[in-house]
C-alpha cells in the first residue's frame, strides 16, 4: 500500500471561512453557536454564514443547494493550499464525498411547494440538485478531478468513511490524488423538528463528558482535504501537512440509536492496527464527544478498552464543544482541527465542562488547551445504525 498525505484543507463552520477561523475557535474553546428564534427553534444552532447573513433565504431554483455551495468554498481552499501549480494528471485525480442528510434544502423546498403549496411544476434542475451525488459532481467538475468519483451516506460517520475511502483508493493504486471530506446544511424545520423528537439537544451549550451535559448543538459546516500519494507529493515539491496513517471501520450490527463500545472499540483498533502502531503511540483523541449521555459514556467505555490503564492519561478532546455537530460533515472538520493540532503541537479544550462525570473518566482536556508533543492524533465517527469510523493521523515530519 502506498503512503497518502494531506497537502490541502478547506473548512467552513460556524466560526466563519476558512481553516484558521475555525482553528482559533476550537483552540480557544470558544463555542459558536446562539439561539436562533427566527427560525422558530429556541435550542443553540451552529449555522454558517453563506453570504447575506446566515439565514439568508434558499432559493434553490436559482442557485445550488447550501450543502454543495459550502463544500465548493471549502474547496477552493484546500485546492489553492495543495498548490497543483504543476501539471498534474486529471485522470488521476478522483474525488469522494460524505453527507448525512444531502442536500435536505432542497428536499424540504420541493416538498413545501408540492405538499403545502400545491404546485406540481418545478425547476428542471430540480433533480440534479437534489441529488446525493451532487456535491462530488460540483467538486470534480469544478477542480476538472476526472478519476474515481463518488459520495458516501452514512450519518454522522459519512466523512470520515469518505476520507478513508480516499486514502483507499490512493494506497491501492487507484488514484495519485482525491479531493475528499464532507458537508452539511440540514438545520430545515423538517429536519429540526426530527431531531428534536429525539430529545438530545441541548438546552444552551455543548458539555461533551461533563456531568450535567444534557446533549448535542446541531450545526452546518463543510471540510474538504486533498490527499495525495505522498511520492507523488514529494515529486511536485508539494508541502505535506500530515499524513493518513490508518483508518478502521465496523459496523455495531445491534441497535439503530444505541451505540455499542465494543463496535467503538473495534473501529479504534482497526484504524491502530491499519496505522501498523500500538495503542500506546496514540498521542491524543479527537472524540466524538457528542455530549449525549449515552454517547459519551460509551466512548468512554470503548476508550477504556482499547487504552486500558492508559485511559486516564491520553488528551481527549471535542471539537462539538465548539462548533456543534455537524452530522456527515462532523468527521472532516475535525479531522482538519486534528492536523492543526499536530502543526501547533497543541491540545485543543473540551469547552463548557462544568465537572467530572464518574461515568466518563477520561482526560477530556476541560476549557483550557495545552501544549503537548505530538506524534499521532486518533479521531472518532460513531452514527446512528452502529456505523463507526476512526482515523490516525500522524505528524508531517514523521510522514
Amino acid at each position: 500500500m502506498r503512503r497518502v498525505v494531506i497537502t490541502g484543507m478547506g473548512v467552513v463552520s460556524p466560526a466563519g471561512n476558512g481553516t484558521a477561523a475555525a482553528w482559533e475557535a476550537v483552540r480557544l474553546g470558544r463555542s459558536c453557536y446562539q439561539a436562533s428564534a427566527d427560525r422558530g427553534f429556541h435550542k443553540p444552532l451552529g449555522t454558517v454564514d453563506r453570504g447575506g447573513g446566515a439565514n439568508a433565504p434558499f432559493q434553490p431554483a436559482r442557485e445550488i443547494d447550501p450543502t454543495v455551495k459550502m463544500a465548493l468554498e471549502a474547496s477552493r481552499e484546500a485546492v489553492a493550499q495543495a498548490d497543483f501549480a504543476q501539471l498534474i494528471d486529471r485522470n488521476r485525480m478522483g474525488v469522494v464525498i460524505g453527507s448525512g442528510a444531502g442536500n435536505q434544502q432542497t428536499h424540504e423546498m420541493l416538498a413545501r411547494r408540492m405538499y403545502g403549496e400545491g404546485k406540481t411544476r418545478f425547476h428542471p434542475l430540480a433533480i440534479p440538485r437534489g441529488m446525493f451525488s451532487s456535491v462530488t459532481s460540483a467538486i470534480a467538475t469544478e477542480h476538472k478531478a476526472r478519476g474515481v468519483a463518488f459520495s458516501v451516506s452514512s450519518a454522522c460517520a459519512s466523512a470520515t468513511h469518505a476520507i478513508g475511502q480516499a486514502m483507499l483508493c490512493i494506497g491501492s493504486g487507484g488514484a495519485d490524488v482525491m479531493i475528499t471530506g464532507g458537508s452539511e446544511a440540514c438545520l430545515t424545520p423538517g429536519c429540526l423538528a426530527a431531531w428534536d423528537s429525539l430529545h438530545v439537544l441541548a438546552q444552551e451549550y455543548c458539555r461533551p463528558f461533563s456531568a450535567g451535559r444534557d446533549g448535542l448543538v446541531l450545526a452546518e459546516g463543510a471540510a474538504i482535504l486533498v490527499l495525495e500519494d505522498r511520492q507523488h507529493a514529494l515529486n511536485r515539491g508539494a508541502v505535506i501537512l500530515a499524513e493518513i496513517a490508518g483508518y478502521g471501520a465496523c459496523s455495531d450490527a445491534t441497535a439503530l440509536t444505541a451505540p455499542d463500545p465494543s463496535g467503538m472499540a473495534r473501529s479504534m483498533r482497526r484504524a491502530i492496527d491499519h496505522a501498523g502502531i500500538d495503542p500506546d503511540q496514540i498521542c491524543a483523541i479527537n472524540a466524538h464527544g457528542t455530549a449525549t449521555e449515552s454517547n459519551d459514556r460509551s466512548e468512554c467505555a470503548a476508550i477504556i478498552e482499547v487504552f486500558g490503564a492508559r485511559h486516564g492519561r491520553i488528551p481527549v478532546s471535542s471539537t462539538k464543544s465548539v462548533l456543534g455537530h455537524s452530522l456527515g460533515a462532523s468527521g472532516a472538520i475535525e479531522l482538519a482541527m486534528s492536523v492543526r493540532s499536530l502543526q501547533e503541537q497543541f491540545v485543543a479544550p473540551t469547552a463548557n465542562h462544568l465537572a467530572p462525570d464518574k461515568d466518563c473518566p477520561v482526560d477530556c482536556v476541560p476549557n483550557q488547551g495545552r501544549a503537548a508533543r505530538l506524534a499521532t492524533i486518533l479521531s472518532n465517527s460513531f452514527a446512528f445504525g452502529g456505523l463507526n469510523a476512526s482515523i490516525v493521523v500522524r505528524h508531517a515530519e514523521a510522514a
